[in-house]
């Protein structure tokens, strides 16, 4: 009877160099939409590296722009125009960890080579879901290693006091649209619509909205035929949408329930380190296992660099 040929970790790191690396992009999950628009091209920003992103914010305008009339005195006090937003680099990783015995029973290379990939994948699907889950939390979890959130971005000085490091109190100018009815309300257009506007400037709107699957029902029910439309830009990308005041609303599993978050995606954003964005680094077998271990990991954060910019909707009784 022959040997079983087994697949080495030189020819497994091969073979996950030539095969695997980096296909998380094009196996999002669906239920994570948010995630997967903001991984789309032309959204994902990646950094070179730094011990912090440090983000400039105009804070406020220059104060010395006036009409004069000849020989006027003019205005050359010095200008505090801008401020900065610290975010700190957050890391994630998901383990790969295959047993000897496991390619043992796979029947031949082929099979084993197969059983490597089915597990790659799998982490890299594990880790988008993880992350995926964490663009609606705050980062406060796992003692604070957990990536930041839209619950801590999209806030005001009643819920996250210092985002970025900025003050909220002393800079109102920090705090995100925040519609709450006070209790428990029923979804209404109307409503949607005072935060829209809430969120809207002369240059810039919402151009993305995200619900549960129940609120994104409960905003269907209150449309007739007629007012039923999509937004192709997300459709493309694999998510079934509706569309408000133009924008696509879609539903994200990650969202808290009873909320609906109005997102200025020029402003919402994920960072990424430029060489370790999903990345497997490849298998190694301690000397004391029979095992193979690699991980899949990713550096960076979510920001949200103008949170006025951006809004939620609270209180939701069918949302």
């Amino acid at each position: 009877m022959g040997s079983i040929p087994f697949v080495s970790t030189a020819e497994t790191n091969a073979f996950v160099e030539r095969k695997l690396r980096q296909t998380i992009v094009d196996q999002r999950f669906q239920s994570r939409a948010l995630l997967g628009i903001l991984r789309a091209k032309k959204r994902l920003i990646k950094e070179d590296g730094g011990s912090i992103v440090s983000q400039p914010i105009l804070a406020q305008p220059n104060q010395t722009a006036i009409t004069y009339s000849g020989a006027d005195i003019l205005p050359t006090d010095a200008q505090e125009e801008f401020t900065t937003a610290e975010i700190a680099w957050k890391q994630a990783q998901a383990s790969v960890t295959i047993n000897g015995i496991d390619k043992a029973r796979a029947s031949g290379k082929s099979a084993q080579l197969n059983l490597v990939k089915n597990k790659i994948e799998s982490a890299y699907m594990a880790l988008f879901d993880k992350i995926g889950a964490q663009v609606f939390a705050n980062g406060t979890g796992n003692s604070g290693k957990d990536w930041d959130g839209l619950q801590a971005g999209v806030n005001n000085a009643s819920g996250f006091q210092v985002y970025l490091g900025i003050d909220r109190v002393a800079n109102p100018w920090w705090q995100a649209q925040v519609f709450n009815p006070g209790t428990a309300t029923a979804l209404s257009v109307a409503s949607m619509m005072t935060l829209w506007m809430q969120c809207k400037t002369d240059e810039e709107r919402i151009n993305l909205i995200s619900a549960t699957k129940t609120g994104s029902a409960s905003y269907w029910a209150l449309l007739t035929p007629q007012e039923i439309f999509v937004d192709s830009s997300v459709g493309n990308l694999g998510f079934d949408n509706i569309s408000f005041q133009g924008s696509p609303l879609v539903d994200d599993a990650g969202q808290p329930a009873g909320t609906m978050n109005f997102h200025n995606l020029d402003h919402e954003r994920l960072f990424v380190h430029k060489d370790v964005d999903f990345v497997f680094d490849g298998f190694q077998t301690p000397v004391n296992q029979d095992t193979d271990t690699g991980h899949v990991k990713v550096y960076g954060n979510f920001e949200v660099r103008k949170p006025a910019a951006c809004g939620v909707y609270q209180n939701i009784s069918n949302g």
